[in-house]
């Protein structure tokens, strides 16, 4: 909504209240307009990992050593969705342009919410998916990946993902 169409703030028009102006001037681009409120949406976003297990074995990346989020570190495919964005088809889409593969989804296996060191705050779902085409095509993101398995190499495995692991190793005790 642009200051001249008249935005009630109170008995005040936007067109001559210079706060206002100010603020609107300000507003990033992804401030969205609801019902009266600004809601300002760059600094939440939902983001989708998959947890990809074969052979009691997790599917993991190595980030370029550029990457401007943990550099070098190892990771599993996923990232941040898009405003409004089904999680499903967002991981199935992410999935694609880091490892141009596809997978399918069993179930969520843990939630997380952290702050990136940018601020932008983070809720994760991490799900445990399988894959269903065995190629797999890197993008320039990462630099390699590997099969690491869930005992032997938990060790190298970055502790971010402990729970996640430790949520997958009791549904599968449960369910043999």
């Amino acid at each position: 909504m642009r200051p001249s169409q008249g935005l009630d703030t109170g008995s005040i028009p936007v067109s001559r209240s210079k706060n206002v102006q100010t603020f609107l001037s300000r507003m990033s681009r992804s401030t969205v307009f609801l019902k009266g409120h600004f809601a300002i949406m760059d600094n939440f976003r939902n983001a989708a990992k998959a947890f990809i297990v074969r052979d009691n074995k997790l599917f993991m990346l190595k980030r370029r050593p550029n990457d401007p989020h943990k550099p070098g570190k190892l990771d599993i495919p996923g990232g941040r969705l898009e405003l409004g964005e089904d999680p499903y088809s967002g991981l199935n889409r992410e999935v694609k342009e880091e490892i141009n593969s596809e997978v399918e989804i069993i179930m969520p296996i843990d939630v997380q919410h952290f702050v990136r060191e940018d601020g932008q705050k983070i809720t994760l779902t991490m799900y445990w998916c399988k894959l269903t085409l065995d190629h797999i095509g890197l993008s320039e993101e990462h630099t390699e990946y590997k099969w690491m398995d869930l005992e032997k190499d938990l060790h190298e495995i970055p502790p971010f993902f402990t729970k996640a692991i430790s949520n997958f190793k009791k549904h599968i005790k449960s369910n043999e």
